[in-house]
């Protein structure tokens, strides 16, 4: 585990200023509910996620979301790059639809490691022999922490994320992109 990374977690959980409200209040999804707050992290924004998943078994579901991330609506491109019992490397490919924009992509590595307060899943930028910088290709900046916190039959998700696209337009908050994680994550738990 990535001390430094759950650290960081924390100190965003524990904000309490300074966060603005999102179009996702207390929305409910088909064995979810997502509240998100967002606001400015070293100038792209920053998400904070507390979700409430029924009837769902921690270990499942961490297995679920690190391995959703083929579900991508969004990526014109996505490869495994890389996998073994405790991580995985996803590389996933954007088109962007703006004249004179290059596109985006992204590769990551995810995990999930016990701490003693539940499970924390992070994911993140990385680099890897068999997946290059390409040219005219930007390479997005991702950081992604989270907090499982099994609570009976139902389990919290407190998860932060940030984006660099290294362009302000890409660099927005999409509210529909935490709804659209979580119901890959139960479509994987399905299979």
């Amino acid at each position: 585990m990535a001390n430094d990374d759950y650290t960081k977690l924390q100190g965003f959980m524990n904000m309490n200023d300074g966060w603005a409200a999102t179009k996702n209040t207390d929305t409910k999804g088909d064995g979810f509910t997502v509240t998100t707050v967002t606001r400015t992290h070293e100038k792209v924004p920053l998400s904070k996620s507390t979700i409430v998943l029924e009837n769902v078994d921690v270990a499942k579901f961490a297995e679920a979301y690190l391995g959703s991330y083929d579900k991508d609506p969004d990526a014109s491109e996505y490869k495994l790059v890389e996998k073994d019992d405790t991580s995985a490397v996803h590389y996933l490919r954007y088109k962007v639809p703006i004249p004179f924009v290059s596109d985006r992509d992204m590769l990551i590595k995810g995990t999930a490691s016990d701490v003693p307060e539940g499970t924390f899943i992070f994911v993140g930028s990385t680099e890897h022999a068999d997946k290059p910088e390409v040219k005219k290709v930007v390479r997005i900046k991702f950081w992604l922490g989270g907090l499982l916190v099994q609570d009976g039959s139902n389990a919290k998700f407190t998860v932060c994320q940030y984006s660099d696209a290294q362009q302000k337009m890409l660099n927005s908050f999409d509210p529909e992109d935490i709804i659209n994680d979580m119901k890959n994550a139960f479509k994987m738990m399905k299979k």
